[in-house]
């Protein structure tokens, strides 16, 4: 065991420097363990953010993600850092940002209340004492799909809608920095496209206007994001995909330019694949051997679904519908 006595006052701050950085990783490979990896709307969020604010990160702006406030938990979402002087980021959600911005973003099925509201100042507070960030230097937006009324309702004369449909400003509430709300599916206008389809429905024109972004993309780094956008949308939401390209034969090109034509070979090869599966249910309802509830789950369809398409594959093939 080392002798601490035998070691300078200089010696001993360092190595008392060096035991507490090792304690540091420690917790922090603690709380990596501990927390479970960002779902992946805040992986297509992410996503969003390197597309819109590419242009800006060289030199003037950082996305930082998961962003732990402390030695152990919360985590702030995201928080972009304007590095230099503070830059006209161009899209107008980003109008009131200042250095240092705190970023929640709530998927489809999180709840966004007033307790949640404080919960999130709380993450603020944090950073500002981690970080010796002033409090005049900070700013909160919450991002979310759906307008969230009760909570509008409650915060009451603090809430001043935006000029721009989507914007809530809270102001002269309870706490000395900027907020405001961004409900996505209220943005209007070609620049929002993909804010708005983060969302369990995404509208078909948005779907539309992003592929046609990323066929157009010449930097190949922001090209890349945009193809990363459209996996996660059609890992999510492939029928959305399906029917942008049924719906615009040009999108079906598009989509082969983007990613090549394996992936259009792999998704036939899945069609052809749910078809047999589908075909096999049929006759396995046709001649008894299972009942038609439970065919139609096995397909993932309604049952009143599951028939019609069983009367449509039957008379295409002149049999008669038991």
């Amino acid at each position: 065991m080392e002798d601490l006595k035998a070691l300078s006052p200089d010696e001993l701050i360092a190595r008392i420097e060096e035991r507490d950085n090792q304690i540091q990783e420690l917790k922090e490979q603690i709380e990596s363990l501990t927390n479970p990896p960002p779902n992946d709307w805040h992986s297509w969020f992410y996503i969003l953010l390197n597309i819109v604010l590419h242009r800006f990160k060289k030199n003037a702006v950082k996305i930082l993600r998961e962003v732990v406030l402390g030695a152990m938990p919360p985590r702030a979402d995201f928080v972009v850092v304007e590095e230099g002087e503070i830059v006209d980021l161009g899209l107008d959600v980003f109008k009131f940002f200042r250095k240092f911005n705190i970023l929640e973003f709530k998927n489809p099925d999180d709840e966004l209340s007033e307790s949640i509201l404080w919960k999130v100042v709380g993450y603020a507070g944090f950073f500002i004492e981690h970080f010796s960030a002033p409090a005049q230097d900070l700013t909160l937006t919450l991002f979310r799909a759906a307008k969230p009324v009760k909570l509008l309702k409650e915060l009451g004369n603090c809430v001043k809608p935006d000029a721009v449909k989507g914007i809530y400003h809270i102001e002269n509430w309870k706490v000395d920095f900027p907020i405001q709300i961004v409900v996505t599916t209220e943005l209007e206008g070609d620049e929002y496209a993909a804010f708005r389809a983060i969302s369990k429905q995404p509208d078909l024109d948005d779907i539309q206007l992003i592929m046609e972004m990323a066929e157009k993309e010449k930097d190949p780094e922001v090209k890349g994001l945009l193809r990363q956008f459209l996996e996660m949308l059609s890992k999510l939401d492939s029928e959305s995909i399906e029917e942008a390209k049924r719906r615009n034969p040009d999108m079906a090109k598009t989509w082969r330019d983007i990613f090549g034509v394996d992936q259009e070979i792999n998704s036939a090869r899945a069609d052809e694949r749910a078809n047999t599966t589908r075909t096999n249910l049929f006759t396995y309802v046709q001649k008894g051997g299972m009942s038609i509830d439970f065919a139609a789950s096995e397909a993932n369809m309604t049952t009143d679904q599951f028939r019609q398409q069983m009367e449509e594959y039957n008379r295409s093939q002149n049999l008669q519908t038991v």
